[in-house]
């Protein structure tokens, strides 16, 4: 699968923020822009997503961030309370989608619109992992497959955002950092911006 991914980023680059802001808009099914919206925002894996994620998993915070010794900034995120799968040790994870940018702002508010009608105890995407590639193969097949989601979340993640390999097995889920080395689509104008 993998493979098959990395292939297409070969033929085709690995879409900027932008790039995934017009495929994310360009797909109809309410349902499954949401469903694409937060595997990439979470960088999630499907069966963290589908199957027991519920309306009140997601909270709204806001925060004081420290940068540096003496500057601090007021910033808010939403958190998704999520499972876990794959880690033996830590069975959950929260992650922060921070929503005083627009990028984000945007495509959360694609997740928000959907879940907004939904009883606060429902499942959002009450089906399986399988029906997830099925929805994504069919209203969203400019990404592929789900495991290109994660992919370019966490590419995405290494190239705007400074992301090391501890922030991105924390943000991730994993034990350690060999899983980088299967998600990362970096290009060389990538490596370019950061020297």
């Amino acid at each position: 699968m993998r493979d098959r991914y990395k292939e297409f980023v070969k033929i085709n680059g690995v879409p900027n923020k932008e790039d995934t802001i017009q495929l994310i808009e360009q797909i109809e099914n309410e349902r499954t822009k949401a469903l694409v919206s937060l595997s990439y925002l979470t960088a999630g894996r499907v069966s963290e997503i589908c199957g027991e994620l519920k309306k009140k998993h997601f909270t709204e915070i806001t925060k004081m961030i420290k940068y540096g010794l003496d500057m601090e900034k007021e910033r808010t995120f939403i958190e998704v309370h999520m499972p876990n799968r794959k880690n033996k040790t830590i069975k959950s994870k929260k992650i922060p989608i921070p929503m005083d940018r627009d990028y984000e702002i945007k495509i959360m508010s694609f997740v928000m619109d959907y879940i907004a009608p939904i009883y606060e105890e429902r499942v959002i995407f009450p089906f399986s992992r399988q029906r997830a590639d099925q929805l994504i193969k069919l209203h969203a097949k400019q990404f592929y497959h789900h495991h290109f989601l994660r992919g370019l979340r966490l590419s995405h993640l290494v190239v705007y955002n400074g992301y090391d390999g501890q922030r991105l097995v924390k943000f991730a889920g994993w034990t350690d950092s060999r899983p980088a080395k299967w998600y990362m689509m970096l290009s060389t104008d990538d490596l370019m911006r950061n020297l």
